[in-house]
Protein backbone atom coordinates (compact mmCIF):
# COMPACT_ATOMS: atom_id res chain seq x y z
CA UNK A 1 0.00 0.00 0.00
CA UNK A 2 1.49 3.69 -0.96
CA UNK A 3 0.22 7.09 -0.77
CA UNK A 4 0.45 9.83 -3.17
CA UNK A 5 0.15 13.29 -2.40
CA UNK A 6 0.45 15.95 -5.58
CA UNK A 7 -1.04 19.65 -6.36
CA UNK A 8 -1.65 18.16 -9.69
CA UNK A 9 -4.83 16.80 -11.40
CA UNK A 10 -5.44 13.43 -10.70
CA UNK A 11 -8.60 13.14 -12.33
CA UNK A 12 -7.36 10.15 -14.39
CA UNK A 13 -7.17 8.15 -11.41
CA UNK A 14 -9.68 9.39 -9.37
CA UNK A 15 -12.19 8.94 -12.51
CA UNK A 16 -11.08 4.91 -12.74
CA UNK A 17 -11.88 4.49 -9.44
CA UNK A 18 -15.39 5.58 -9.78
CA UNK A 19 -15.90 3.60 -13.18
CA UNK A 20 -15.07 0.77 -10.57
CA UNK A 21 -17.29 1.63 -8.23
CA UNK A 22 -20.62 2.90 -9.83
CA UNK A 23 -20.45 2.29 -13.65
CA UNK A 24 -23.51 -0.32 -13.21
CA UNK A 25 -25.34 2.63 -11.21
CA UNK A 26 -28.33 4.19 -12.96
CA UNK A 27 -27.59 7.92 -13.75
CA UNK A 28 -23.84 7.66 -13.68
CA UNK A 29 -23.20 9.07 -17.08
CA UNK A 30 -24.72 12.37 -15.21
CA UNK A 31 -23.17 11.59 -12.03
CA UNK A 32 -19.85 11.94 -14.02
CA UNK A 33 -20.52 14.92 -16.04
CA UNK A 34 -21.53 16.64 -12.94
CA UNK A 35 -18.26 15.52 -11.02
CA UNK A 36 -15.63 16.36 -14.23
CA UNK A 37 -17.51 19.80 -14.15
CA UNK A 38 -17.25 19.81 -10.54
CA UNK A 39 -13.32 19.00 -10.43
CA UNK A 40 -12.97 21.72 -13.49
CA UNK A 41 -14.16 24.50 -11.13
CA UNK A 42 -11.91 23.12 -7.96
CA UNK A 43 -8.90 23.43 -9.90
CA UNK A 44 -9.66 26.63 -11.74
CA UNK A 45 -11.19 29.00 -8.66
CA UNK A 46 -9.45 27.01 -5.82
CA UNK A 47 -6.41 25.17 -4.41
CA UNK A 48 -7.24 21.83 -4.26
CA UNK A 49 -4.49 19.04 -2.91
CA UNK A 50 -4.89 15.74 -4.33
CA UNK A 51 -4.11 12.09 -2.52
CA UNK A 52 -4.28 9.11 -3.86
CA UNK A 53 -4.05 5.66 -1.99
CA UNK A 54 -2.89 3.07 -4.37
CA UNK A 55 -2.79 -0.91 -4.10
CA UNK A 56 -0.18 -1.77 -6.57
CA UNK A 57 -1.38 0.14 -10.04
CA UNK A 58 -4.71 -0.21 -8.40
CA UNK A 59 -6.01 2.95 -6.91
CA UNK A 60 -7.88 2.47 -3.61
CA UNK A 61 -8.57 5.50 -1.75
CA UNK A 62 -8.91 9.60 -3.81
CA UNK A 63 -9.23 12.39 -1.77
CA UNK A 64 -8.77 16.32 -1.75
CA UNK A 65 -7.59 19.00 0.68
CA UNK A 66 -9.50 22.21 -1.22
CA UNK A 67 -8.16 25.33 0.02
CA UNK A 68 -10.67 28.23 -0.76
CA UNK A 69 -9.95 31.91 -0.62
CA UNK A 70 -13.70 32.39 0.82
CA UNK A 71 -13.42 30.50 4.41
CA UNK A 72 -12.17 31.84 7.22
CA UNK A 73 -8.43 31.74 8.04
CA UNK A 74 -7.21 28.12 9.06
CA UNK A 75 -10.30 26.54 7.94
CA UNK A 76 -10.57 23.75 4.55
CA UNK A 77 -12.88 21.61 2.87
CA UNK A 78 -12.10 17.94 2.08
CA UNK A 79 -13.63 16.54 -0.49
CA UNK A 80 -13.91 14.42 -3.92
CA UNK A 81 -13.35 11.57 -1.45
CA UNK A 82 -14.27 7.93 -2.30
CA UNK A 83 -12.41 4.86 -1.25
CA UNK A 84 -12.84 0.92 -1.27
CA UNK A 85 -14.71 -0.90 1.41
CA UNK A 86 -11.57 -1.09 3.60
CA UNK A 87 -10.78 0.31 7.55
CA UNK A 88 -7.47 0.56 6.77
CA UNK A 89 -7.28 2.04 3.39
CA UNK A 90 -9.92 4.62 4.63
CA UNK A 91 -7.31 5.21 7.72
CA UNK A 92 -4.61 5.59 5.41
CA UNK A 93 -6.72 8.06 3.53
CA UNK A 94 -7.54 9.96 6.35
CA UNK A 95 -3.67 10.09 8.47
CA UNK A 96 -2.79 11.36 4.90
CA UNK A 97 -5.12 14.44 4.73
CA UNK A 98 -4.22 15.52 8.30
CA UNK A 99 -1.00 15.49 7.46
CA UNK A 100 -1.26 17.34 4.32
CA UNK A 101 -3.78 19.60 6.36
CA UNK A 102 -1.29 20.43 9.08
CA UNK A 103 1.13 21.21 7.02
CA UNK A 104 -1.06 24.27 5.58
CA UNK A 105 -2.27 25.21 8.70
CA UNK A 106 -5.66 24.04 8.95
CA UNK A 107 -7.21 24.17 12.59
CA UNK A 108 -11.24 22.96 11.02
CA UNK A 109 -11.99 20.87 7.94
CA UNK A 110 -15.03 20.71 6.02
CA UNK A 111 -16.65 18.29 4.36
CA UNK A 112 -16.82 15.91 2.67
CA UNK A 113 -17.78 18.70 -0.15
CA UNK A 114 -17.10 18.84 -3.97
CA UNK A 115 -15.36 21.88 -4.39
CA UNK A 116 -18.15 23.67 -2.52
CA UNK A 117 -21.72 23.26 -0.80
CA UNK A 118 -23.61 24.96 -3.70
CA UNK A 119 -22.71 21.22 -5.44
CA UNK A 120 -22.52 17.58 -4.83
CA UNK A 121 -21.49 16.73 -1.52
CA UNK A 122 -23.26 14.78 1.64
CA UNK A 123 -22.26 10.95 2.67
CA UNK A 124 -25.45 8.59 2.85
CA UNK A 125 -26.31 7.76 6.48
CA UNK A 126 -29.55 6.20 5.35
CA UNK A 127 -31.68 4.41 2.77
CA UNK A 128 -29.00 2.91 0.34
CA UNK A 129 -31.16 0.51 -1.44
CA UNK A 130 -32.49 2.34 -3.90
CA UNK A 131 -31.20 3.99 -7.09
CA UNK A 132 -29.29 7.08 -6.95
CA UNK A 133 -31.40 9.78 -8.61
CA UNK A 134 -29.98 12.99 -10.87
CA UNK A 135 -27.84 15.69 -9.13
CA UNK A 136 -27.61 13.00 -6.20
CA UNK A 137 -24.05 12.21 -5.30
CA UNK A 138 -23.28 8.42 -4.96
CA UNK A 139 -21.82 7.21 -1.66
CA UNK A 140 -21.63 4.07 -0.19
CA UNK A 141 -23.44 3.31 2.93
CA UNK A 142 -19.99 2.10 4.86
CA UNK A 143 -18.17 5.78 4.60
CA UNK A 144 -20.88 6.99 7.01
CA UNK A 145 -19.76 4.28 9.47
CA UNK A 146 -16.46 5.28 9.03
CA UNK A 147 -16.34 8.48 9.65
CA UNK A 148 -18.35 8.37 12.94
CA UNK A 149 -15.59 6.00 14.27
CA UNK A 150 -13.29 9.57 13.86
CA UNK A 151 -16.00 11.20 16.31
CA UNK A 152 -16.73 14.33 14.36
CA UNK A 153 -17.08 17.62 16.23
CA UNK A 154 -20.23 18.27 14.29
CA UNK A 155 -22.47 16.59 12.08
CA UNK A 156 -24.82 18.01 9.57
CA UNK A 157 -27.98 16.39 8.61
CA UNK A 158 -29.86 16.38 4.74
CA UNK A 159 -32.84 14.20 3.66
CA UNK A 160 -34.18 13.42 0.69
CA UNK A 161 -38.06 11.90 0.59
CA UNK A 162 -41.01 11.30 -2.22
CA UNK A 163 -44.53 11.61 -2.72
CA UNK A 164 -46.58 9.86 -5.27
CA UNK A 165 -50.09 11.50 -4.35
CA UNK A 166 -50.20 15.22 -4.96
CA UNK A 167 -53.57 15.92 -4.49
CA UNK A 168 -53.81 16.70 -0.43
CA UNK A 169 -50.61 19.26 -0.83
CA UNK A 170 -52.42 20.68 -3.98
CA UNK A 171 -55.04 21.34 -1.35
CA UNK A 172 -53.83 22.65 1.21
CA UNK A 173 -51.53 25.06 -0.36
CA UNK A 174 -54.26 26.18 -3.37
CA UNK A 175 -55.05 28.91 -0.61
CA UNK A 176 -51.39 30.30 -0.49
CA UNK A 177 -51.13 30.29 -4.36
CA UNK A 178 -54.52 32.44 -4.68
CA UNK A 179 -54.02 34.66 -2.32
CA UNK A 180 -50.47 35.37 -3.94
CA UNK A 181 -52.00 36.18 -7.46
CA UNK A 182 -54.87 38.51 -5.11
CA UNK A 183 -52.04 40.30 -3.67
CA UNK A 184 -50.26 40.95 -7.26
CA UNK A 185 -47.84 38.40 -7.38
CA UNK A 186 -47.41 36.23 -10.57
CA UNK A 187 -45.52 32.90 -11.06
CA UNK A 188 -43.29 32.56 -14.54
CA UNK A 189 -42.71 29.26 -15.87
CA UNK A 190 -39.02 29.09 -17.50
CA UNK A 191 -37.83 25.69 -19.40
CA UNK A 192 -34.99 27.67 -21.70
CA UNK A 193 -32.77 30.17 -19.08
CA UNK A 194 -30.48 33.09 -20.82
CA UNK A 195 -27.00 34.37 -19.01
CA UNK A 196 -29.47 37.24 -17.31
CA UNK A 197 -32.08 34.72 -15.93
CA UNK A 198 -28.65 32.61 -14.85
CA UNK A 199 -27.95 35.71 -12.79
CA UNK A 200 -30.81 36.58 -11.32
CA UNK A 201 -30.45 33.26 -9.93
CA UNK A 202 -27.18 33.40 -8.01
CA UNK A 203 -28.19 36.81 -6.91
CA UNK A 204 -31.18 35.89 -4.93
CA UNK A 205 -29.46 32.70 -3.90
CA UNK A 206 -26.63 34.21 -2.23
CA UNK A 207 -28.85 36.87 0.04
CA UNK A 208 -30.98 33.34 0.85
CA UNK A 209 -28.58 31.08 1.09
CA UNK A 210 -25.01 33.35 2.59
CA UNK A 211 -26.12 31.89 6.39
CA UNK A 212 -26.31 28.34 5.52
CA UNK A 213 -23.53 25.58 6.69
CA UNK A 214 -20.02 26.06 4.40
CA UNK A 215 -21.55 28.59 2.82
CA UNK A 216 -18.58 29.94 0.17
CA UNK A 217 -19.45 33.27 -2.32
CA UNK A 218 -19.40 32.72 -6.10
CA UNK A 219 -18.44 35.15 -9.12
CA UNK A 220 -20.89 34.92 -12.19
CA UNK A 221 -17.96 33.32 -14.14
CA UNK A 222 -17.31 30.34 -11.92
CA UNK A 223 -21.16 29.75 -10.97
CA UNK A 224 -21.78 29.66 -14.87
CA UNK A 225 -18.56 26.78 -15.00
CA UNK A 226 -20.72 25.16 -12.88
CA UNK A 227 -24.50 25.81 -13.52
CA UNK A 228 -24.39 27.36 -17.24
CA UNK A 229 -27.17 28.20 -19.06
CA UNK A 230 -27.10 25.38 -21.76
CA UNK A 231 -26.72 22.55 -18.74
CA UNK A 232 -29.41 23.81 -16.82
CA UNK A 233 -31.57 24.11 -19.78
CA UNK A 234 -30.63 20.90 -20.67
CA UNK A 235 -31.61 18.76 -18.22
CA UNK A 236 -34.60 21.55 -16.42
CA UNK A 237 -37.96 20.60 -16.54
CA UNK A 238 -39.19 23.83 -15.35
CA UNK A 239 -37.60 27.05 -12.71
CA UNK A 240 -40.73 28.90 -11.26
CA UNK A 241 -39.92 32.18 -11.02
CA UNK A 242 -42.42 34.11 -8.62
CA UNK A 243 -42.67 37.61 -8.97
CA UNK A 244 -43.54 40.90 -8.06
CA UNK A 245 -43.48 44.49 -10.01
CA UNK A 246 -41.39 42.27 -12.54
CA UNK A 247 -38.38 41.43 -9.58
CA UNK A 248 -38.01 37.91 -8.41
CA UNK A 249 -38.65 37.36 -5.45
CA UNK A 250 -37.96 34.16 -5.28
CA UNK A 251 -38.10 30.68 -7.15
CA UNK A 252 -38.30 26.96 -7.55
CA UNK A 253 -36.54 24.09 -9.80
CA UNK A 254 -37.61 20.81 -11.45
CA UNK A 255 -35.42 18.09 -13.34
CA UNK A 256 -36.65 15.20 -14.57
CA UNK A 257 -35.63 11.82 -13.55
CA UNK A 258 -37.73 10.19 -15.68
CA UNK A 259 -41.01 9.99 -17.46
CA UNK A 260 -42.45 9.04 -14.31
CA UNK A 261 -40.51 10.98 -12.00
CA UNK A 262 -39.54 14.63 -10.99
CA UNK A 263 -37.46 16.03 -9.04
CA UNK A 264 -38.21 19.14 -7.14
CA UNK A 265 -34.60 20.99 -6.39
CA UNK A 266 -33.94 24.33 -4.72
CA UNK A 267 -36.59 26.42 -3.53
CA UNK A 268 -35.49 29.77 -2.37
CA UNK A 269 -37.46 33.09 -1.22
CA UNK A 270 -35.85 36.45 0.07
CA UNK A 271 -35.73 37.34 3.44
CA UNK A 272 -38.28 39.91 3.42
CA UNK A 273 -41.09 36.99 2.18
CA UNK A 274 -40.64 34.55 3.67
CA UNK A 275 -43.09 32.67 6.70
CA UNK A 276 -45.83 34.30 4.14
CA UNK A 277 -46.82 31.06 2.35
CA UNK A 278 -45.15 32.37 -0.76
CA UNK A 279 -42.83 29.09 -0.74
CA UNK A 280 -46.24 27.36 -0.44
CA UNK A 281 -47.71 28.84 -3.73
CA UNK A 282 -44.58 27.81 -5.64
CA UNK A 283 -44.48 24.07 -4.27
CA UNK A 284 -48.35 24.64 -5.20
CA UNK A 285 -47.70 25.62 -8.52
CA UNK A 286 -45.12 22.71 -9.44
CA UNK A 287 -47.18 20.22 -7.91
CA UNK A 288 -50.42 20.88 -9.42
CA UNK A 289 -48.19 21.14 -13.29
CA UNK A 290 -46.36 17.50 -12.13
CA UNK A 291 -50.17 15.86 -11.92
CA UNK A 292 -51.49 17.51 -14.72
CA UNK A 293 -48.46 16.12 -17.21
CA UNK A 294 -48.88 12.93 -15.43
CA UNK A 295 -46.10 12.47 -13.28
CA UNK A 296 -46.54 10.05 -10.67
CA UNK A 297 -43.82 10.92 -8.13
CA UNK A 298 -42.13 13.75 -6.94
CA UNK A 299 -38.76 13.72 -4.91
CA UNK A 300 -37.56 16.07 -2.86
CA UNK A 301 -33.89 16.75 -2.94
CA UNK A 302 -30.96 17.12 -0.56
CA UNK A 303 -33.21 19.22 2.12
CA UNK A 304 -31.46 20.24 4.86
CA UNK A 305 -33.34 18.92 8.19
CA UNK A 306 -33.86 21.95 9.98
CA UNK A 307 -34.85 23.36 6.43
CA UNK A 308 -38.00 25.71 6.91
CA UNK A 309 -39.05 23.11 3.99
CA UNK A 310 -40.65 21.18 6.92
CA UNK A 311 -43.27 23.20 7.21
CA UNK A 312 -44.78 22.16 4.26
CA UNK A 313 -47.58 19.22 4.76
CA UNK A 314 -45.49 16.19 5.38
CA UNK A 315 -48.57 13.79 4.65
CA UNK A 316 -48.04 11.05 2.56
CA UNK A 317 -44.59 12.15 2.10
CA UNK A 318 -41.79 9.40 2.54
CA UNK A 319 -38.00 9.81 3.36
CA UNK A 320 -35.59 7.16 1.63
CA UNK A 321 -32.48 8.95 2.41
CA UNK A 322 -30.50 10.75 4.73
CA UNK A 323 -27.31 11.89 4.54
CA UNK A 324 -24.72 13.30 6.84
CA UNK A 325 -21.62 16.38 6.27
CA UNK A 326 -18.92 16.98 9.10
CA UNK A 327 -16.37 19.21 10.78
CA UNK A 328 -13.67 18.03 12.05
CA UNK A 329 -11.12 20.05 14.54
CA UNK A 330 -7.58 19.17 13.46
Amino acid sequence: MNTIITQNSSSGEYLSLLEKKYKAQKNYVYFLDDLKATLKFSETYQEPHFIIVKDGENVVGHCALILDHNLKEGEAFFGFFDVIDNFNVFTTLWQSLLKLAGLKNIKLLKGPINATAWHQYRVMSYGGNSDFFKTELFSESYYYDFYKTLKPDKEILYLSGFRENFKFLISVTEPAYKEALKAGFSIEEIKNLSTEQLKEILDLSKIVFKENWAYTDFSMESFESLYSSQKLSANLNKIYFLKNENKIIGYLSSLIEDENVLILKTIAVLPEFQGKGFGNALVHKAHKDALEKGFKKIIYALIREDNNIKNFPKEEAVVFRKYSTFEFEV
